[in-house]
């Protein structure tokens, strides 16, 4: 996967793997537990995911799971050096599946046959899954990968509506909804389909007010019942860690440890303003310099 996919499949991915092993692939388990996935033999690789199976009847073993956005002509030989490095250091049987995500038509083969080799993999196109079952899930991961299945008979603007109406209804507030548009945005683009995203959102006036978000409401009128400066302090502090996830992604958190140091209410105030604004980490970074942290 390219990078700009990469976190965002990964992140939504890896905690809805029970229903890619068990309804996708139809894998029946009684535990799935995720495995180191950086191997270094001779020269190191990572992989997606690489996780222990231990099916309801049968041995435990391995599943070797990749998603490629794009087709790769060598992609047969990828996987079959994924399985020679996965085999050596783990030494269990293995499956491995390729999801391809991209919006071209999968060329890719699957297979390696030679007169010394016979080599396969498993490679599945995510536009023939039935995007139903995670429109219908509670959980926004899931709903955001929908976008990649299959949408039936419906025409992608009624599509995109729906999910947009379904992650709006399992988020809380509008600042945890504008986290998974943003996700929603970019993982649009494998399908050609962000321009109706946006539309889409657009029609359905979604808008991202730090004012208007549940949290903040809710700390606000914690601070007010309980007329504590503490209470305030942790909606602020919450806010400003949601923004900075949302707006700047991992590289926010580092900046965040230094903001949740202050014990400075009007600094918080300054600061959450200021992520609201600010198009740039680094125009954080130096406003921060010129704070009482």
């Amino acid at each position: 996967m390219t990078g700009k996919y990469d976190k965002i499949i990964k992140e939504n991915l890896e905690a809805q793997l029970d229903l890619l092993v068990s309804n996708i692939l139809g894998i029946k388990c009684k535990k799935i537990t995720g495995l180191k996935t950086k191997l270094q033999v001779t020269d190191e690789r990572e992989a997606d995911f690489i996780l222990l199976i231990e099916p309801v009847k049968g041995k435990p073993f391995l599943l070797h799971l990749e998603f490629q956005s794009s087709n790769d002509d060598k992609m047969a030989y990828r996987m079959l050096r994924y399985w020679v490095y996965i085999k050596d250091v783990f030494d269990l049987p293995l499956k491995q599946y390729v999801f391809f995500i991209g919006n071209d038509p999968v060329k890719m083969a699957k297979k390696i046959k030679q007169p010394e080799l016979n080599y396969k993999f498993n490679l599945l196109d995510m536009r023939d899954i039935n995007g139903a079952q995670f429109l219908r899930s509670n959980k926004p991961e899931e709903i955001i990968l929908s976008i990649l299945c299959n949408y039936g008979e419906n025409s992608e603007h009624l599509f995109v509506r729906n999910l947009l109406q379904r992650l709006k209804s399992q988020t809380k507030g509008e600042l945890e909804l504008s986290k998974y548009i943003k996700q929603l945005e970019i993982m649009s683009q494998l399908r050609g389909l962000q321009n109706i995203v946006k539309k889409e959102e657009s029609n359905m006036t979604i808008t991202f007010d730090i004012k208007k978000d549940i949290r903040f409401k809710e700390g606000k009128r914690e601070g007010k019942r309980e007329g504590k400066r503490e209470a305030k302090m942790e909606g602020l502090l919450e806010t400003i860690e949601m923004g900075l996830d949302i707006k700047f992604g991992a590289k926010g958190k580092n900046t965040f440890k230094k903001i949740k140091k202050t014990e400075n209410l009007q600094n918080l105030m300054k600061i959450k303003n200021l992520i609201r604004k600010s198009e740039k980490l680094s125009e954080i970074e130096d406003a921060l310099e010129s704070l009482v942290i």
